[in-house]
């Protein structure tokens, strides 16, 4: 099913870079709205499409990062650090989680605010990829679209 596409992030996201592209260059002053939500609209499924790919890719990459550390770098600091973050959530995770579902709440969300460092580093990068990689494709859709 999908969503609507006036809801999504990525699509607001480039309807803002859209305006912003419009306040740089006159000539897209006079597009007209329906225009807009056309090429935002295109340049969304476009980017969806390529994050899949590189999503896939980025995924591969930093298990084959993760395993070279582990193997080559185990005395590196930051690694360290990080691996040892990462098993300190392992007694949390397989332990008692409670018997009420407040409690069973209770520890998802104790998880989630311990786990927050580790989903930072490891998505911002990607985040960072999906922004560059739609604002690359909306530039060449205006491009194509409105000026020729």
């Amino acid at each position: 099913m999908k969503g609507h596409k006036r809801k999504d992030y990525l699509y607001r996201y480039l309807l803002y870079r859209f305006e912003k592209e419009a306040c740089k260059n006159s000539g897209l002053e006079g597009v007209n709205q329906e225009t807009k939500e056309r090429i935002c609209q295109q340049a969304t499924k476009t980017t969806r499409r390529i994050s899949v790919f590189v999503g896939l890719v980025y995924l591969i990459l930093f298990c084959l990062i993760i395993i070279w550390l582990n193997a080559n770098c185990s005395q590196n600091p930051f690694f360290r650090w990080y691996q040892g973050y990462i098993e300190s959530l392992f007694p949390l995770i397989n332990g008692d989680w409670g018997s009420s579902w407040i409690e069973k709440k209770g520890t998802i969300l104790w998880i989630a605010i311990k786990a927050f460092p580790i989903f930072v580093l490891n998505g911002v990068p990607f985040l960072l990829l999906v922004l560059l990689i739609a604002n690359r494709t909306l530039k060449k859709k205006i491009k194509a679209e409105c000026i020729n």
